[in-house]
This record gives C-alpha cells, sequence and structure tokens, in this order.
C-alpha cells in the first residue's frame, strides 16, 4: 500500500510540473502584444507616407521648414525601435527570416537618414539661389533695358531666368542644355558692360551655376527617398511577423490541445486515487469498527478474569490470614475450574501439612516449649530446600494494603524482611498469575 501510494503522489507531482509547462508554452501568444506589434508597424508605414509627402513639399516649397521632417523622422526611428526584438520568442527559420527583414529595414532606415540631411543641405542651397535669382536678375534686367547699349544684355538675362526656373520646375535634360547655352551667351554679353553691370551678372551666373550643380543632385536624393522599396521592406518585415505569428499560434494551439488532453488524464486519475482512497477509509473504517468491538469484549473478558482472580485470591488470602490466626480446621472447596482448583487443592494441601506438622509441633511444644511459627516455617522451609535440591527458598506474603510482597521467611540473606511489588519479579509474576514458574537461571532473571 505505501508503495503504491508513493507512486500515485509521484504520478500526480509529475502531472502538475508536465500540466505548469504545457500551460506556460500554451500561454506564448501574447495578443496585446501582437496588437502593439501590429499598431507599430502600421504607424512605420503611416509615418514613412507622411515622410515621403512631407519631402516632396519641402522640395516643391509648400514647407519653408524642416521641423516636420525632424518630427516625422523621430516617430519612424521610435517605431523602428519598438519592433527590433519581436523575433524573440518566436520558432526556429520564422524568427531567422523575421531577424533578416528587421535587419534589412534598419539599414534602409540608417542609409535613408543621411540622405534626408544630405537632402536637407542641398536643398537649402537650392533653395536660397532660387529665392536670391528672381528678385536680383528681375532688378539686374530692369536696369539695362533702361540703356539702349544694354537692351540686348537685359533680354539674354530674361531668357536665362525664364530658363533657370523651368528647369528648378521640369528638371528635363533639353531645358538644362538650354540653360547652359543661355548662361553661355550672357556671360558672353557682359564682357562688353562696364565693371558694375559685369559683376552683378557674375553674381546671378553663380546662382544659376547653383541650381544647375544641386538639381540633379537634389533629384536623385529626393528619388532615393521617395524610393518604393523603403515601403516594400516595411511590408516584409509586417508579412514575415505575421507568418512566424501564425507558426507561434499553431504550436501553441498544439500545447493547448496537449494541455487539455492531460488535464482531463489527470483529472480522471485524480478522481481514480480518490475512489481509491474512499474505498480504503471505508475498509479502514470498518476494520477500526471491528477491532474497537474486539478490544472491547477482550476488555469485558480481562476485567471479568480480573475480578474472579481477585475474589479468588481473597479467598486464598482471608484462608491464609486464618491459618496464620492457628485455624487449621479451614477448607477450601474445589468445584472451581483451571488454576483456581489447583490454587485451592495446594492451598488444602498444605493446610493438611501444616496441619499435620502443627500436631508434631504442639508434640514438640509439649516436649520443648521453645517452638514458634517462625521457627517452625523456617524448619519447613529448611527440609523443603534439602527435598528440592534448592540454594536457598523464601516464602513472600502479599501486603493487600501496600500491593506489596514481603518475606515471611527468608533463607540465605542478611535482612530479616524483603518487601516488593506485587507483579515485580518471579514473585511478583508467580503471584500476578497464580501459576508455578520453574525458571532454569533465576540469578539472571530481572
Amino acid at each position: 500500500m505505501e508503495t503504491l501510494s508513493l507512486r500515485q503522489v509521484a504520478l500526480i507531482a509529475a502531472a502538475a510540473i508536465a500540466l505548469s509547462a504545457l500551460y506556460y508554452l500554451s500561454q506564448s501568444v501574447d495578443l496585446d502584444r501582437h496588437a502593439r506589434i501590429q499598431h507599430t508597424l502600421q504607424d512605420l508605414k503611416h509615418w514613412d507616407a507622411v515622410l515621403k509627402r512631407d519631402i516632396l513639399r519641402t522640395r516643391t516649397g509648400l514647407l519653408n521648414h524642416y521641423d516636420t521632417l525632424v518630427s516625422t523622422r523621430k516617430s519612424i526611428l521610435g517605431a523602428h525601435d519598438s519592433i527590433v526584438d519581436i523575433a524573440n520568442g518566436m520558432p526556429d527559420g520564422a524568427s531567422e527570416t523575421l531577424q533578416e527583414s528587421i535587419g534589412t529595414l534598419t539599414q534602409d532606415l540608417e542609409t535613408r537618414g543621411r540622405n534626408l540631411e544630405r537632402f536637407k543641405q542641398h536643398n537649402a542651397i537650392l533653395r536660397n539661389s532660387l529665392s536670391y535669382l528672381p528678385a536680383a536678375a528681375g532688378a539686374l534686367t530692369e536696369r539695362l533695358s533702361s540703356i539702349p547699349e544694354t537692351a540686348r544684355l537685359a533680354a539674354e538675362m530674361s531668357w536665362v531666368l525664364r530658363d533657370a526656373l523651368l528647369y528648378n520646375l521640369s528638371g528635363d535634360d533639353a531645358l538644362r542644355e538650354d540653360l547652359r547655352s543661355a548662361v553661355h551667351v550672357l556671360s558672353k554679353a557682359s564682357e562688353t558692360v562696364d565693371d558694375e553691370p559685369r559683376s552683378d551678372i557674375e553674381n546671378i551666373l553663380a546662382h544659376v551655376a547653383i541650381i544647375l550643380s544641386q538639381k540633379p543632385v537634389l533629384d536623385q536624393l529626393v528619388a532615393d527617398l521617395l524610393n518604393p522599396q523603403s515601403g516594400a521592406r516595411i511590408d516584409a518585415v509586417d508579412r514575415h511577423y505575421n507568418a512566424a505569428f501564425m507558426l507561434l499560434e499553431d504550436r501553441a494551439a498544439i500545447y493547448q490541445s496537449l494541455l487539455f488532453v492531460l488535464a482531463v488524464l489527470t483529472v480522471l486519475y485524480v478522481v481514480f486515487v480518490l475512489m481509491q482512497l474512499n474505498r480504503a477509509a471505508a475498509s479502514l473504517e470498518a476494520a477500526n469498527v471491528e477491532l474497537e468491538e474486539r478490544v472491547a469484549a477482550r476488555t469485558a473478558e480481562l476485567s471479568d478474569t480480573n475480578t474472579r482472580l481477585r475474589v479468588h485470591l481473597d479467598r486464598i488470602g482471608q484462608a491464609m490470614e486464618r491459618a496464620e490466626r492457628g485455624d487449621l480446621d479451614i477448607q477450601l472447596t474445589e468445584n472451581v475450574e483451571g488454576i483456581y482448583a489447583t490454587l485451592y487443592r495446594r492451598f488444602n494441601r498444605m493446610v493438611a501439612g501444616i496441619r499435620d506438622e502443627a500436631e508434631i509441633l504442639k508434640v514438640a511444644q509439649e516436649l520443648s516449649g521453645e517452638l514458634k511459627l517462625d521457627a517452625l516455617l523456617a524448619r519447613i522451609m529448611a527440609t523443603t530446600t534439602d527435598l528440592l535440591d534448592a540454594d536457598r527458598s523464601t516464602i513472600f506474603v502479599h501486603d493487600r494494603a501496600n500491593s506489596e510482597l514481603w518475606s515471611r521467611v527468608a533463607e540465605g540473606v542478611d535482612v530479616t524482611e524483603i518487601r516488593i511489588p506485587d507483579d515485580a519479579g518471579i514473585a511478583g509474576k508467580v503471584f500476578s498469575s497464580g501459576m508455578a514458574e520453574n525458571v532454569a537461571d533465576p540469578y539472571s532473571h530481572d
């Protein structure tokens, strides 16, 4: 029974550990975290589109400052920082693919950040020239047209201003060549004028040269910043994340199924164990009831036996007291059973023997007048010791008041009286049981 109980405890403990492990694994799908990641990916797409829109607005002059670009870039980086660790806890394989797509997106954002800084620098230079050129060229054209000698030069200036503004808007290669030609013609024509208008013309041509140099660079930066691949990389992260999350859900569903099956089996086993325990408890209770009944019966039997024993011992004690007082005519009735009949017979034989001895003593007293009961008992003990070939003999008498046995006659000792509890040693055992004991080695007996 103990082995079975230990095995049951071990099985239930193992099932509890397995249930805990399966429950932990089944909770690997964090729906709140999934919702936050989905929201972050949508924010990332949104801020990417906003950044592209603001780049176009900045390039076309609809935004006159870069604060919006800076704040949008900061929002993109914040969203990116929120998803860099989303591959953690994902199934193998899917986690590696997702991590690769996140790494690609990270590299793209770093490149776009550098390009955005370059865009702001080149766009500032180009916007400065575009802001200065119309006013300066218009004022100079008006001055040159008021002088007949420079009227032709004013017309060339107007053509340069027109071509520069058109080139900034379209970026067409033909317009670029037209602008170069107009710049060349104006540069040649300015050589025939005085120093002051020529210096102003050279300053205007320097700004046109800035437009010619910055416009292609800025257009390429805008093209890079507006590259659809940036959105595609965000979509790749979204796609790979959803694929990994589906695998995670499938794995969690398997764990949930195993958890359910193991939980049902554990409950059934616990119910089985409880039923066994109930049956064992019922059997134990029945055994306890039976045992109590048997104990009660045995107790009653022992109590009855003890009562009868006391009655017989009292009768024998009373008889012995009468015998001590010299009443040797007593005779115990022997119509009893068991050891009591033996005791009665022995007592009767003893009294008969004492009676005979008393007769002898009576005769001896008459002859000597010196004999006493103690001396007579001592003589009897001496004779008995010799007859039994014993070392020594002792007669113990029961002191009912103190529940003790005391030695009336004791051979081989220096003391006059020995007292022991009435249930101690060989004498106590003989007194309590009423049966003779034949002990081979009485000196080793406790």
